[in-house]
């Protein structure tokens, strides 16, 4: 009885859908018209209640508001819309679902539409509800695919960073150098108190070049990586990476990564969070989903109320597959990446990788120069930086009028981009994916310039300091230009009216037993320093309350601050402070103290532990089974190893055909190899250099590296090729290194197995040895006992912030102590 009231409502309210106008989009008539009885199909239901946020906006520009209260303020706007009108229509779902018409409901808030999963009938049904203003595709989505990195632009670019004979990258790459990204950290802007997001398949959070910049590894996150790391799919609690080729954790590298990695990002000193919403197997991705991510970018911590953790820019590399129709190009369809830009976070898109054949949407949205964002991709390592050939051009037509738009807006090096793969290694890859996270690199220096620029200054700031680049002005190729990160954060400073950086951003380590010196600017427009307030406040261990130390003026814009010396076994941190005469207070990082630098203390130590090549014979203590030989022949002509061609290197294979039949397994391996502990504080890398060609369909046939507990099987590739493991997870141990191929084939194909020509094993790690321990009673940590540090015990009486004797409180007997080291 109750499926047979629900399907005569479902008829009435469907014939009563017939006497208004219809608000089915026409893509999704199509897919109704072709659908099985009772197939769910995926829509997404807008209402017509939509926040005002343009009002919003324009409050908060009038108040010159803070980008924390320009978030709280929108997301709250946004979600009370949402949840206030939604109700009716939620209410009458509800018998949809229990009858089985509809099998997912997700109500969102950053636009405020209902996503569901609804049979025919049930779609008519929800037309007819007065609240509802148009249901659309709800169309999947996918990552814009690196294009293969390939060819002789990528082997000229590969070639033109400098690399030792394991193929390790000695220097920054040449798409930091294009984007004038070197001159900018000079000026002390490298991301420090930044963040940075994306939406993509994951990324590997125990990456060298990574993983010390995840804001889940911080101590606010204590318990919350969820703030994070979003993962609907699988719910892990730590980033991870799911595609086989890395997209996310390449994408990623380019925007951040660092030291004890490669340098490899834009901005080194910014912070990562991640949505692993896209490219992710078996399970579909729809845009719903995307929409999903990007209110948990806007609002973290599921609080609206509280501005935390918002990140300052997020960068996109998927899109809507071509051949998929979807009808709007309006800005109701795509109001919720406006909404998530009003909301503080600056969004960007890759353009696409379909060359003259155009961007993908949402990259091809030209409602203004402003929305949507779009990146293409040159190669950095030819003069004249060319556009890609896959760099997707204008114009495109998704403008109010239906006339053609100017696009993309901003052009970055895109070309055989190194960066971090999962498992600790680095790998060339080419593609607008590569590009996009350069520019989202540099709009974070920009934030860290001047933090409370709206996210339409920060793009425009872009555009006009880009160095023009192919015809004249903005065309369809380079849009504005390609990105000076210098000139950009110099115009970020001219729209703030007071300023403090940090150049150089913090030291990742500092030596024992000498103080620490602390370079600040200090910018001043409108608003000059209030005297006496410039400080570097430090504490020896988190276990002390912070002590002030004065950032003395030195020329110019330049101050220092000098600090105890640290010792080893001491965990010092700092932030600096000033204040300007209209009440702008400015920290680094930016949200100190909950975020502070903190260096280790200790000397690095680079540390080549083992290398070999084979260009003499076997090596002493190696070993080989199967087919494996030492040959000078059947290798690729091209090396991209940073070196030259190898002359001899080690084969497994027929060499006479080279070639290899029937079924084999063979292993070549090093000599125990002695790892050393480095405690968390460093990284133990294999590198080495090889070809393979050993797929073939129908078959089961390949290369795979070992040592110990972590292995890897090893790609086909078009030349010699780098290729770096990360082995810290061996430390302390004593393990030979192994490479196998393996083979079922019956009968010979002309496929080249697995070669492999030089390795190097390297340790980056702290040693300390020095510094004295503090004195007892020196609760400041400058090497004396005096009143400063009397004041700071009395401060803390009571409590266990000044307890000297271990009694877990702050009293008499601690002043004992004190004044008996009196200085």
């Amino acid at each position: 009885m109750v499926v047979t009231s629900v399907c005569l409502s479902l008829a009435l309210v469907a014939g009563a859908a017939n006497s208004k106008p219809d608000l089915i989009d026409g893509d999704l008539r199509h897919m109704m018209a072709a659908a099985a009885p009772g197939e769910p199909i995926r829509a997404l239901v807008f209402l017509h209640t939509q926040a005002d946020i343009n009002a919003v906006k324009s409050a908060l520009a009038a108040e010159r508001a803070s980008l924390r209260e320009r978030n709280r303020r929108v997301v709250m706007e946004l979600a009370s819309t949402a949840q206030a009108s939604q109700v009716g229509v939620l209410n009458a779902l509800a018998p949809l679902q229990q009858s089985g018409a509809l099998t997912e409901v997700r109500p969102l808030w950053l636009v405020n539409a209902i996503a569901v999963a609804a049979s025919v009938n049930a779609i008519e049904a929800i037309a007819a509800h007065p609240d509802v203003r148009r249901i659309t595709v709800d169309p999947p989505i996918e990552a814009t695919a690196p294009v293969q990195a390939g060819g002789p632009d990528a082997v000229a670019q590969a070639m033109a960073v400098p690399h030792d004979e394991g193929g390790v990258a000695t220097t920054i790459t040449p798409g930091l150098t294009a984007l004038q990204v070197p001159a900018a950290w000079a000026l002390g802007y490298t991301g420090t108190g930044r963040i940075i997001a994306s939406l993509d398949s994951g990324v590997d959070g125990a990456h060298p070049a990574l993983a010390s910049r995840w804001l889940g590894s911080t101590p606010a996150y204590a318990g919350h990586p969820e703030w994070a790391w979003f993962d609907p799919i699988t719910n892990t609690s730590f980033p991870t990476e799911f595609a086989a080729n890395s997209h996310g954790s390449h994408t990623m590298g380019s925007a951040i990564g660092g030291a004890p990695g490669e340098q490899i990002g834009v901005a080194p000193g910014a912070m990562w969070m991640h949505a692993a919403v896209i490219d992710r197997g078996t399970v579909e991705q729809t845009l719903s989903g995307a929409i999903a991510a990007l209110q948990w970018i806007v609002n973290p911590d599921g609080n609206p109320a509280s501005g935390f953790g918002v990140p300052d820019v997020c960068f996109n590399s998927w899109g809507i597959p071509n051949g998929f129709g979807i009808a709007p190009c309006d800005d109701l369809f795509w109001s919720f990446l406006d909404n998530a830009e009003a909301a503080g976070v600056v969004i960007m898109f890759a353009a696409g990788n379909e060359g003259a054949a155009g961007l993908r949407r949402p990259a091809d949205r030209a409602t203004s120069h402003l929305r949507t964002v779009a990146v293409g991709a040159i190669n950095a390592g030819v003069e004249g930086w060319p556009i890609a050939d896959f760099s997707s051009r204008g114009p495109s037509a998704c403008t109010p009028s239906g006339l053609p738009a100017v696009k993309p807006e901003i052009a970055a090096p895109g070309v055989a981009i190194r960066s971090s793969v999962q498992g600790g290694g680095y790998a060339l890859a080419s593609g607008t994916s590569m590009a996009t996270p350069h520019v989202a690199g540099v709009a974070a220096l920009i934030r860290q310039a001047c933090p409370d620029l709206a996210p339409e200054v920060v793009h425009q700031i872009i555009f006009d300091t880009a160095v023009d680049v192919g015809p004249p002005g903005k065309d369809n190729s380079y849009g504005f230009g390609v990105p000076d990160a210098l000139a950009a954060v110099q115009a970020a400073e001219a729209f703030c009216d007071f300023g403090l950086s940090v150049p150089g951003g913090a030291p990742d380590f500092v030596p024992p037993g000498q103080p620490i010196k602390v370079h600040a600017r200090i910018v001043q427009n409108g608003e000059s320093l209030v005297p006496g307030s410039a400080k570097v406040r430090y504490r020896p261990s988190p276990s002390l309350p912070f002590s002030g130390y004065p950032l003395v003026h030195v020329e110019g814009d330049l101050y220092v601050a000098t600090l105890p010396a640290p010792y080893c076994g001491s965990t010092p941190e700092y932030f600096a402070i000033a204040e300007g005469s209209g009440g702008t207070i400015r920290t680094v990082p930016a949200d100190a103290p909950n975020t502070t630098f903190k260096p280790k203390v200790g000397e690095v130590v680079s540390e080549v532990l083992y290398e070999a090549n084979f260009s003499g014979g076997l090596p002493p203590g190696w070993t080989t089974s199967g087919l494996w030989k030492l040959v000078s022949q059947c290798g690729p002509l091209v090396s991209g190893c940073g070196g030259a061609i190898p002359t001899q290197f080690a084969y497994y294979g027929e060499t006479l055909f080279c070639s290899y039949d029937g079924i084999h397994s063979g292993t070549l391996s090093s000599p125990p190899i002695a790892l050393p502990a480095v405690r968390s504080l460093g990284v133990i890398t294999a590198t080495f250099c090889y070809h393979q060609q050993a797929l073939f369909p129908g078959f089961m046939s390949g290369g795979t590296f070992g040592a110990g507990s972590v292995q890897c099987a090893l790609a086909n590739t078009n030349w010699w090729q780098s290729k770096s493991i990360d082995l810290t997870a061996l430390e302390g141990q004593t393990v030979p290194i192994t490479w196998s191929f393996f083979s079922n084939l019956d009968f010979a194909f002309f496929n080249l197995g697995l070669m492999v020509s030089s390795v190097k094993v390297t340790a980056v790690y702290v040693a300390c040895d020095g510094g004295s321990p503090p004195i007892p009673g020196d609760l400041n940590g400058d090497g004396v006992v005096n009143g400063a540090d009397l004041a700071i015990l009395l401060g803390a009486w009571g409590t266990s912030l000044g307890d000297l004797n271990g009694d877990g409180t702050t009293n008499g007997a601690d002043i004992a102590i004190l004044l008996g080291n009196w200085s």
